[in-house]
Formats: structure tokens, C-alpha cells, sequence
């Protein structure tokens, strides 16, 4: 996914808009058998952006239920990841953030 949204990037000049335009460029955002990638958040400076992965509401561990990891790329490509998961959960890499991005 982070390679397909880089050449994006370098070849368009701008993140993904939205979840469709994910798709378009071949990244999985829907049957995933815990949850989806919901949607992306642009950033003003077009070559930065989030882009919003959601647990299901039913079907999964109850303390992850509806719950969000999201990776932010920076203008320079580096990318972070941030996710609302109780502490427990929270990736070795990732940031605890109880905001998730407004995703379009």
C-alpha cells in the first residue's frame, strides 16, 4: 500500500483523495477479515496524507471493536503510524492518539 500511494505521489504530485482512489491504484480497502481501510485524509501540502484502517464492530476481539490504526505520510515520504487501540494493543511502532484523522 505504502509503495502504490509513493509512486502516487512522484508521478500525480498529491495523496490519494479519497478511498476510491486507493482502490484505483491497487490497495485492498474492503474484505479484510478484521476491517477495512475506511477512507484517506489529505493533507494541504498533497504530497502528505493519513490513510484510516477500522477494526469491525462485531467479529473481533471486543477491546478492538470499531477501533482505528492509521499511517501518516509526511511530505518527505516518511510515514508514522497512530492508532486509538486501548495501550494494550498499541503496536511496538505506533503512537497512542485518541483523535483519528477526518477521513473523505
Amino acid at each position: 500500500s505504502k509503495v502504490s500511494i509513493d509512486d502516487m505521489v512522484m508521478f500525480k504530485g498529491r495523496f490519494p483523495a479519497n478511498r476510491n482512489e486507493l482502490a484505483a491504484i491497487n490497495v485492498r480497502v474492503a474484505g479484510g477479515s478484521y476491517g477495512d481501510i475506511v477512507g484517506t485524509n489529505p493533507h494541504a501540502t498533497k504530497a502528505s496524507g493519513d490513510v484510516v484502517y477500522k477494526f469491525k464492530a462485531s467479529g473481533v476481539n471486543e477491546a478492538i471493536k470499531a477501533r482505528s490504526v492509521w499511517f501518516s505520510r509526511i511530505a518527505t515520504g516518511q510515514w508514522n503510524c497512530a492508532t486509538d487501540l486501548p495501550l494494550q494493543f498499541v503496536p511496538k511502532d505506533c503512537a497512542y492518539s485518541a483523535t483519528v484523522p477526518t477521513i473523505h
